[in-house]
């Protein structure tokens, strides 16, 4: 079993025994979310530092830091078919991400703004928190702090001048 924690810890433990028998070391703060590979033995870990750490289960050794998030990493999946992992940030945005690079491979954006808010307020609705595909694999589910469960299709006719990165819609039809 793995254990992850506000503590920057990550565990891998020995239930039979009831000890920890691997530690995993890098994270810079609290580490929210894990994820195993289910075909390769790498272990995916994202946190507070807005980074997602890959690392090879039997060495201990991270692989790659897989950095292009600026606000926590709280949602992890991994997958044998590419994108092979996903992430998701309270900064707004999924990230798709090739693991024999270590890049980022495509993001998904236009989710409701993140801010650092008190709890409780309307404004604390925001990030993602988890992320699952259909049982096709073709629809990728994602469930929001905003209350809604979204799920994204691929559009094959897309281009980056079609769907730029960096649109925000007009201020009188924002929903934040």
């Amino acid at each position: 079993m793995f254990s992850a924690g506000d503590d920057k810890q990550v565990k891998c433990w020995n239930l039979e025994q009831n000890k920890v028998i691997r530690s995993y070391h890098g994270h810079l703060s609290g580490v929210y979310c894990l994820a195993l590979h289910p075909t390769v033995y790498i272990l995916l870990t994202g946190g507070r530092d807005s980074v997602c750490r890959v690392w090879d289960i039997r060495t201990e050794k991270q692989i790659y830091a897989l950095s292009g998030h600026v606000d926590t990493v709280c949602s992890v999946l991994s997958r044998p078919t590419d994108p092979q992992v996903i992430t998701g940030s309270h900064d707004t945005t999924i990230k798709f991400w090739d693991l024999r690079n270590g890049k980022t491979m495509g993001t998904l954006t236009h989710h409701k703004k993140s801010t650092k808010v008190q709890p409780g307020s309307l404004e604390s609705e925001a990030g993602i928190y988890a992320l699952s595909y259909d049982i096709t694999g073709s629809r990728l589910v994602t469930c929001e702090a905003d209350k809604t469960i979204k799920m994204w299709k691929k559009d094959e006719l897309a281009t980056p001048e079609t769907h730029p990165l960096d649109y925000k819609p007009p201020k009188d039809v924002r929903r934040f």
